[in-house]
């Protein structure tokens, strides 16, 4: 299992839909919302996910509901997490 950079969700490479080339090496997403973000950025997902130990943004649904009733930021959310 690999772990999603942007979300940090466990993906399974041999059933992976969404994957990006970076450096050298292939990461592998949950869904498209999370690919697009890495395409975008993956400079500051590979920093962020490698200074914390910990994905690079809360999208999960769990994640989404606490960081909203700590009065996280609403823009980390990812409405399209985990879908084609």
């Amino acid at each position: 299992m690999e772990r999603d950079v942007v979300c940090g969700m466990q993906v399974d490479p041999a059933k992976a839909v969404w994957t990006s080339q970076f450096e050298g090496r292939t990461y592998y997403f949950c869904g498209k919302g999370c690919k697009a973000k890495f395409d975008a950025e993956p400079d500051r997902y590979l920093k962020l996910a490698a200074g914390s130990g910990q994905p690079a943004v809360l999208t999960t649904p769990l994640a989404r509901r606490s960081s909203q009733s700590e009065g996280g930021n609403p823009e980390s959310r990812d409405d399209d997490h985990g879908g084609d």
